[in-house]
């Protein structure tokens, strides 16, 4: 299904292709629930075929859910919502771009195939005008800082200019996460704890940083979050722990960067740094990490379609962007 024009009902789009599977069109049509996948772990988080299992278990937690996945990328140019389980093989396995909000126009014009950031698919997603939550692993931040860098994510500054809901397990654990939790703070992303008083850093349980928000009812989080998107706020960021049973302690990490340290002192820095920096401490960690990786999508897209089914039952109206 080819959306040119718009998505009935929305108005949202001008001049723009954005091509929907039946299952999403029908979703949009019908106000349902639905949930924004990032496929840049497909590309660049998780090598074949692990990657391709995740997605499918993604996508499959979300309608156990009773909400509608629609995981984003970029398919030989094509700006696609919902992807065909052979289009996500085919993009598990091509050799891929990574794209962020301010590189998909480019690549679609090249006709590319692209992984989309959480930046990414929060450009998208949010032109969509019904979808209200997405879900991915963790988020980008502030990169330690290095002598004439200045490395922070747009996960960040998209996050500020989009009213949706990211769902995830906090920023990526070899981040500066204090440093990432002052930009949250500068650019009014507000950042609620789903059962947990402290943000989760991806791989850890434990970070250091006390949450402000915790909630323990979907209810009381959905209405806190269309309060926020009344009031004229855009980005929500809802972090949850990962699994216990294989996210590392702060001690477990520091003996893990540790040994990694050779490797990741030659890695580069920009948009490739955070997919380098995951295939080598995948490497050095083993299936532990790759484990822990599966498991955490898999419970942030559960979490997604249960707050997306709240948030559908609300009235949400969207102030307009000041």
């Amino acid at each position: 299904m080819s959306e040119r024009g718009g998505v009935p009902g929305t108005g949202t789009f001008s001049q723009m292709a954005i091509e929907l599977t039946a299952e999403t069109g029908q979703a949009i049509t019908q106000r349902r629930p639905l949930v924004a996948l990032e496929s840049a772990y497909i590309t660049h988080g998780l090598p074949w075929p692990v990657n391709y299992r995740t997605a499918l278990e993604a996508e499959q937690a979300v309608r156990d859910a009773g909400a509608v996945p629609a995981t984003i990328a970029l398919i030989a140019g094509r700006i696609q919502v919902g992807l065909l389980p052979e289009q996500l093989a085919e993009l598990a396995q091509t050799q891929s771009h990574k794209a962020s909000a301010r590189d998909i126009a480019a690549l679609a014009s090249l006709g590319a195939w692209a992984g989309t950031t959480v930046a990414g698919t929060l450009r998208i997603a949010g032109r969509l005008g019904h979808v209200r939550v997405m879900a991915t692993g963790g988020i980008g931040g502030a990169h330690p800082y290095q002598a004439g860098t200045w490395d922070i994510s747009a996960d960040l500054s998209e996050l500020s200019r989009v009213p949706l809901v990211v769902v995830c397990c906090g920023p990526k654990s070899f981040l500066d996460l204090h440093q990432t939790w002052e930009f949250l703070e500068t650019l009014s992303v507000p950042v609620l704890g789903w059962r947990t008083e402290e943000m989760p850093a991806f791989y850890m349980r434990t970070s250091g940083i006390r949450l402000g928000h915790t909630f323990e009812s979907l209810e009381m989080l959905a209405q806190a979050i269309a309060l926020h998107w009344r009031l004229g706020g855009r980005g929500v960021l809802v972090v949850q722990l990962p699994p216990h049973t294989l996210a590392y302690s702060a001690e477990e990490w520091q003996e893990l960067m540790r040994r990694a340290q050779p490797v990741l002192a030659t890695l580069p820095s920009g948009p490739q740094a955070t997919p380098a920096w995951l295939a080598a401490l995948a490497g050095i960690a083993g299936q532990r990490l790759l484990d822990l990786n599966r498991q955490l999508i898999v419970a942030n897209a559960q979490l997604a379609a249960q707050l997306a089914t709240q948030i559908a039952a609300i009235s949400v109206e969207i102030a307009p962007t000041r």
